[in-house]
């Protein structure tokens, strides 16, 4: 039972559903440094002037799963165009069958909800195709013709289509396992990985413009400031326990506290975040953001902004000293992403004993980070 449980546990989905179609907000000749959920005609006056995170306000139970459901009347998710669900799915199911079609086939008093048990497997019904349509070539069997490739059968196969819809849209994938440590685009064996999914790596992404980040932030693990140029950010804490700190333009504060497994926090597109995860529990979320190829900008550690600024601009734009400069531009030069603690002992791996100076129960905050 506890194996199936853990199953469910991974069984996850978080939806992020778009208020209106992805026509509304113009995507077609959008900027790419903007966010694709640009606020509404009845959102500009919006201002996040405060955030806070959400916990599930309704849990419905179906046949074969759990939906939870956030509030949807949320004042932060409006502004930024979106909505959100969690779906438990069991195995087995059945999830998306059209409700009308699911009330024909059922009786009137079925009670089983959305998400229903399949128990004898699940198959699809395509209608007769023409005379002309059935006189196209038969699917390629590698066991049955060893000596011809797929790429040598597949021109002749496509040619049989008229309108070459199968070609752009069905042949499409629609599946990237982000949980997967193989995948990682940045990986500290202390620190934790990151792994990011846009529309470059799976390209359907670009029609729901929506991409994705995978973040596991080991325990007492800073992760380097950043802010998302191009996206608003919805965050889900998948597991462990974490602090976030999020700073506006202005350099104030609208979120500092711990998020736990199943909050949802929005992040605003250019506002500065800070995660840490806490000293005894790691940090794992997944983001869901507004654009299918989001851009995001560090300000500490070996690929940030200020790192890549002459020391005359940074001393005239922030009023330092040459020396303050050089130090805020140095500082944290060789690590990309992940800020760790550092650890005493020969072996810096496996010591569990960490710097008295980074134990202090003190509060973490952008100043110290970029001073530190």
């Amino acid at each position: 039972m506890a194996s199936i449980r853990s199953l469910l546990s991974f069984s996850l989905c978080l939806l992020v559903i778009v208020q209106g179609c992805v026509a509304q907000f113009g995507v077609g000749g959008q900027s790419p440094w903007q966010s694709s959920r640009g606020f509404g005609p009845t959102q500009r006056a919006c201002r996040f002037e405060q955030l806070s995170a959400f916990e599930p306000s309704r849990r419905v139970q179906s046949e074969a799963g759990i939906t939870e459901y956030y509030e949807e009347n949320n004042e932060q998710l409006r502004c930024a165009g979106l909505s959100a669900l969690r779906r438990i799915i069991e195995p087995r199911e059945a999830l998306g069958v059209n409700q009308e079609l699911v009330r024909r086939l059922q009786s009137q008093n079925d009670e089983r909800g959305d998400i229903v048990r399949v128990e004898q497997g699940l198959w699809l019904l395509r209608p007769t195709r023409s005379q002309e349509e059935h006189e196209q070539p038969e699917e390629y069997e590698p066991e049955r013709y060893p000596e011809v490739g797929y790429e040598q059968w597949r021109p002749h196969y496509r040619g049989n289509f008229s309108n070459g819809l199968e070609e752009n849209f069905c042949t499409l994938k629609i599946r990237h396992n982000i949980n997967d440590p193989n995948r990682a685009d940045i990986y500290n064996p202390r620190g934790g990985r990151i792994t990011r999914v846009n529309s470059q790596k799976l390209p359907i992404l670009n029609i729901v413009q929506l991409s994705a980040t995978r973040g596991v932030l080991r325990r007492n693990t800073l992760l380097s400031p950043y802010w998302n140029i191009n996206a608003h950010s919805l965050l889900y804490v998948t597991g462990g326990l974490g602090r976030v700190q999020i700073v506006n333009h202005q350099g104030k504060t609208v979120f500092d506290g711990q998020l736990r497994q199943k909050q949802i926090l929005l992040i605003p597109q250019n506002y500065v975040v800070l995660k840490r995860a806490d000293r005894q529990l790691q940090f794992e979320w997944v983001s869901f953001k507004t654009n299918h190829n989001a851009i995001v900008n560090q300000i500490v550690g070996k690929a940030s902004t200020i790192r890549g600024l002459p020391l005359d601009v940074l001393r005239a734009s922030y009023s330092l000293t040459i020396e303050q400069a050089r130090r805020l531009k140095d500082n944290r030069r060789e690590e990309v992403a992940f800020l760790t603690p550092r650890y005493q002992g020969t072996d810096e791996y496996q010591s569990e004993e960490y710097n008295p100076e980074l134990q202090r129960d003190i509060d973490v905050s952008l100043a110290q980070v970029l001073d530190n």
